[in-house]
């Protein structure tokens, strides 16, 4: 038997229950599972084929072999497919994911100019932690990346540990790769190759006992550390492993990082803490990095700098774009990606290539006009989809509450949140309560007058993208009644709202009407522009 596999990545649409028994499972529909459907039938026996739109997902992280266009059943067009050769070796995760050289970082020059700081005191004999924090995509490997850059010059040593979500129950797993990756230890070398590229790798002044402890962590039997129980072999292990990591440049100075250490296995943090017991006299800098739900409580040892990653302001973000697009953005493009991204740098790369991508697609005039007058927002890059969905994925029950405030807007009060939404008084507060928990809303008052808005507008995009059309149709009906009969001043000061949920929930005429009083009150106040804004859309 021979098994082929198709992968293709986008959105889906997942029905009802189809099937029986064993079978049974939701239907799912859309041309995402059709493609990973023909390109299954398309690979070779023993073979993983995907669709381009996984291929720019992987990044390097995995070899791939074109295919070259492909005819395939349901496709106007060829499409190109991918064979998936074998996995990449990366040091990191921000490796991985991009390729060639970084650019210059931007917007980052005091967080870099303290972390320099500390690197000198290692240098000079006082040994020194950080911890970088910051929400995904932020900017903390960029800033990790421009250390190490920063560092090729000086003569230094480097260990650099990588977590993964995939292996927090599993014990030093971030060491194990490491260990790996710095021995060239290949997969489907049997274990005295393997055994012999590790003791190439720590020298010939480690002990016998210290080979056999860390063969063990790559899985490699070796006669030495048999004789010692479990425990002893741990805490001889941990032992081994900070005098490696605090005396691993001799005479140099080192730099050791550990990367997303929010998803750091137990042992792995009980291995740092030993490390900054004994890192007061060491030349090392001690850099680690985490997302702020999950950090490590290492934060609060005394020898730990915490550094704080905030938000791009406006020049940094426009300083991104300028550098992506070569500075030829219309001003309104500019603007839009800067308020819908926030200053977040990774949401700022991605949607100004996304921009580029939908530009590019169209012809010069159209691409023009729609510069001049300000395009709609393209649809969120499937970079970004899958990590803002998880996180409303998480909140369960709050994940409804927040695809309805997306529908009302970025910013959304409790009054009329509650006048649409189907929860009970008691339900809707714990929902919204677990929102601001997240830290995906922001809120202001108190129930019933309070106002919450969406920490970023990407995340108010994810979750109104994750409703099928006939809802958010039926959501914006809604929201449009319950303004049209309690809010009258609301209705009489903005009816160019009234017309944006009408006009969405597939109502033209209504839209239409409330359409020309938006055009009509911006005339009386000789806002020629906006007038005529809201007079050709409705």
């Amino acid at each position: 038997l021979a098994a082929r596999v198709g992968v293709a990545s986008g959105l889906v649409v997942v029905g009802e229950l189809a099937g029986e028994g064993v079978a049974r499972e939701e239907a799912v529909a859309g041309e995402t599972p059709n493609l990973a459907a023909r390109l299954q039938e398309a690979a070779a026996p023993g073979t993983v084929v995907v669709a381009e739109g996984s291929r720019r997902l992987l990044g390097e992280v995995f070899e791939l072999r074109p295919m070259g266009p492909l005819a395939l059943k349901g496709f106007a067009q060829p499409v190109p497919g991918f064979v998936v050769v074998g996995e990449r070796q990366a040091r990191s995760r921000f490796e991985a994911r991009r390729s060639g050289r970084a650019a210059p970082m931007v917007g980052r020059a005091q967080e870099l100019a303290l972390v320099r700081e500390r690197w000198r005191q290692a240098v000079a004999g006082e040994g020194q932690a950080m911890l970088v924090v910051g929400e995904a995509g932020i900017g903390k490997s960029r800033l990790v990346q421009a250390v190490l850059d920063e560092l090729e010059g000086e003569e230094h040593a480097a260990l650099r540990y990588q977590c993964s979500p995939y292996h927090t129950g599993t014990p030093l797993w971030p060491v194990a790769q490491q260990l790996g990756l710095a021995a060239g230890i290949e997969a489907g070398e049997d274990d005295p190759a393997r055994l012999a590229r590790l003791e190439a790798l720590l020298g010939p002044g480690s002990g016998g006992e210290e080979v056999a402890l860390l063969a063990g962590l790559l899985g490699i039997e070796r006669p030495g550390a048999a004789e010692l129980s479990a425990q002893q072999r741990r805490a001889r292990t941990l032992v081994a492993l900070v005098g490696r990591m605090l005396g691993r440049g001799g005479s140099l100075p080192v730099l050791v990082v550990l990367e997303d250490a929010h998803w750091a296995d137990p042992t792995t943090l009980e291995l740092i803490g030993l490390a900054l017991d004994r890192i007061a006299g060491a030349r090392v800098l001690l850099l680690l990095t985490s997302r702020p739900d999950g950090q490590p409580a290492l934060g609060g040892h005394p020898r730990v700098t915490r550094l704080a990653l905030n938000r791009l302001g406006r020049g940094a973000t426009e300083a991104i774009v300028a550098r992506l697009t070569g500075g030829g953005l219309a001003p309104a493009v500019l603007g839009e990606i800067a308020e819908r991204t926030d200053g977040v740098p990774l949401f700022v790369e991605e949607l100004t290539k996304a921009v580029l991508e939908t530009v590019d697609e169209l012809p010069e005039a159209e691409a023009d006009r729609r510069g001049a007058a300000g395009p709609s927002t393209p649809t969120i890059p499937a970079t970004l989809q899958d990590s803002l969905m998880a996180r409303l994925d998480r909140l369960a029950g709050a994940k409804e509450v927040a695809q309805i405030g997306a529908v009302i807007g970025r910013e959304f009060g409790y009054e009329l949140l509650a006048a649409v939404n189907p929860l009970a008084e008691g339900e809707l507060r714990e929902a919204l309560q677990q929102l601001v928990a997240s830290e995906l809303v922001f809120v202001w008052g108190s129930p019933p007058t309070s106002t919450y808005t969406f920490k970023h507008a990407l995340v108010q995009d994810a979750a109104y993208a994750s409703l099928l059309k006939s809802r958010r149709q039926q959501l914006h009906a809604g929201i449009a009644h319950e303004l049209q009969e309690r809010w009258q001043e609301m209705r009489e000061a903005q009816p160019e709202l009234l017309a944006h949920h009408f006009a969405a929930a597939g109502l033209p005429d209504k839209a239409a009407v409330y359409g020309l009083e938006a055009g009509r009150a911006a005339f009386r106040r000789s806002a020629m522009a906006e007038a005529v804004v809201h007079l050709q859309d409705r």
